[in-house]
């Protein structure tokens, strides 16, 4: 008994620290959104930042098609800032260590 209440005590501790969520504007078949998925993933767990991703596929939405379509991959955190290709790994980092 004592085991399960250790796994669901870490489990819960492991969810909340995803306390914050950016979004990641993409669509399928794009190699950039995919290059920027795999680096912003690699960031927040090397670094172990609290952030999780959301993936919002543009081509379904014809506002997000016009707003993002020549500029993915873009992210977006919830306080409105947003980051847009091209970046390097070291201005993505600064970027989400801000948020």
């Amino acid at each position: 008994m004592k085991k399960c209440q250790f796994l669901s005590y870490k489990l819960s501790v492991f969810t909340s620290m995803k306390n914050k969520t950016i979004t990641l504007y993409h669509t399928l078949g794009c190699h950039l959104c995919d290059d920027a998925l795999a680096l912003a993933s690699q960031i927040i767990h090397t670094d172990r930042l609290p952030i999780g991703i959301e993936q919002v596929d543009i081509v379904n939405d014809d506002k997000l098609l016009s707003q993002y379509g020549e500029h993915i991959p873009v992210f977006k955190r919830d306080d409105g800032s947003e980051l847009s290709y091209p970046f390097e790994r070291k201005i993505l980092a600064q970027w989400l260590k801000s948020s």
